[in-house]
């Protein structure tokens, strides 16, 4: 016997709670798959050669971003106050040098990373590295 009949879902009204549930679920299945496929192949690493941590997103676009410059833009809690926004954080003090010393993906959403100066709070979410949020780098 086959199936030649219509779908569950698509034989009951929008209305009931049973169709709203699972059109809801479905799109946040959707919604949650995006982000793996976004996230999952999103690629950072430090090159310490030329000295520029490298980032490729899912796109295909690419970043090279000074160590340095990204480590100013930290916006933890040791870094900005979280009452009133002040930077916390004094790029002076900071040796011109600092550099990635482990870089750890978080979810699909994000990268932490440890610095060569002890810092071990920073979480650069991706789509803020890909963004404009992030200036000064240098863009391929």
């Amino acid at each position: 016997m086959s199936d030649s009949g219509t779908p569950f879902v698509l034989s009951l009204p929008d209305s009931l709670d049973i169709v709203q549930t699972y059109a809801q679920l479905a799109s946040q299945v959707t919604t949650e798959i995006e982000k793996m496929l976004d996230g999952g192949s999103t690629d950072i690493k430090y090159d310490p050669l030329e000295g520029k941590i490298i980032c490729k997103f899912a796109d295909g676009s690419e970043k090279r971003i000074d160590p340095l410059h990204l480590r100013s833009k930290c916006l933890c809690a040791a870094c900005v106050d979280e009452v009133d926004g002040r930077q916390i954080f004094k790029i002076n003090e900071c040796p011109e040098d600092v550099h990635p010393t482990n870089m750890v993906k978080k979810g699909n959403y994000a990268v932490a990373i440890v610095w060569s100066d002890g810092h071990r709070s920073s979480i650069y979410p991706y789509e803020r590295l890909q963004s404009s949020q992030i200036e000064g780098e240098v863009a391929n």
